[in-house]
């Protein structure tokens, strides 16, 4: 079998992992996957950043938000929002008073949209959707975002 030894062998397999190293690029630089670069599930989602949050709250049935605008503001950019996204509002269905509102509305599918308001300190509204019986969070969020871009482009 000829001049095979354990330190022959050692020798060869310390030599095969400083060349496998060495092919690698390794020395001299920072561990690609330490805690400041470790890639994280948001940078796989493309979200960018692990501090992403969501703009808007989901407590699995609702969608809640923080609309910048006046509750009266908000209850007719809401009544826009709904029409937008065809859903029909009855005017005995949405209910204005002082610091709260509702908003029930259906679509020609029977799916169902809950708005409630509730006023705020400085001329903000929170806007809780639930869109459906169980609640669809991307319905909701899309309800959100209508009312958001409306109180823009009014302002």
């Amino acid at each position: 079998m000829g001049n095979f030894s354990f330190q022959n062998i050692y020798r060869l397999s310390a030599g095969a992992v400083l060349a496998a190293i060495a092919l690698c690029g390794c020395f001299g630089q920072k561990d690609r996957f330490d805690s400041e670069n470790r890639p994280t599930f948001s940078h796989y989602l493309g979200v960018g950043t692990a501090n992403y949050a969501p703009p808007y709250g989901w407590d699995g049935q609702t969608s809640t938000g923080t609309i910048n605008a006046s509750i009266n503001v908000a209850f007719l950019r809401a009544i826009d929002a709904l029409k937008a996204l065809k859903f029909e509002v009855r005017d005995e269905n949405a209910k204005l008073q002082s610091g709260s509102a509702r908003i029930q509305a259906t679509k020609d599918d029977k799916t169902t949209a809950l708005l409630t308001f509730d006023s705020q300190a400085e001329g903000a509204t929170t806007v809780n959707v639930k869109i459906g019986s169980v609640g669809d969070r991307t319905g909701g969020e899309r309800v959100l975002d209508d009312i958001q871009k409306l109180s823009r482009k009014r302002k």
